[in-house]
């Protein structure tokens, strides 16, 4: 989806980049990378769109383990506890 085809109500910081779609599945027929593609997902949905790659895998992090996050898990738990 383009940004002239977001909705007009998000963030600016979102609504000024596409949407991008990753999807694994199986290509229901052969094609070269660029071309337009129909997948069959594992839960049965046929998506289409640019194949991009043949055996994509997650490059994305969410940084680094922040401390306050850390420790606070522990607190709220012993906090349910009692």
């Amino acid at each position: 989806m383009t940004p002239a085809e977001r909705a007009e109500q998000l963030p600016e910081s979102s609504k000024t980049v596409p949407v991008v779609a990753r999807v694994k599945g199986f290509a229901m027929a052969s094609v070269a990378l660029g071309a337009e593609l129909s997948v069959k997902t594992l839960s049965g949905r046929t998506l289409s769109g640019t194949l991009v790659d043949l055996e994509p895998v997650h490059t994305h992090s969410f940084g680094r383990p922040q401390p306050l996050l850390l420790a606070i898990g522990g607190f709220l738990r012993e906090e349910l506890r009692s």
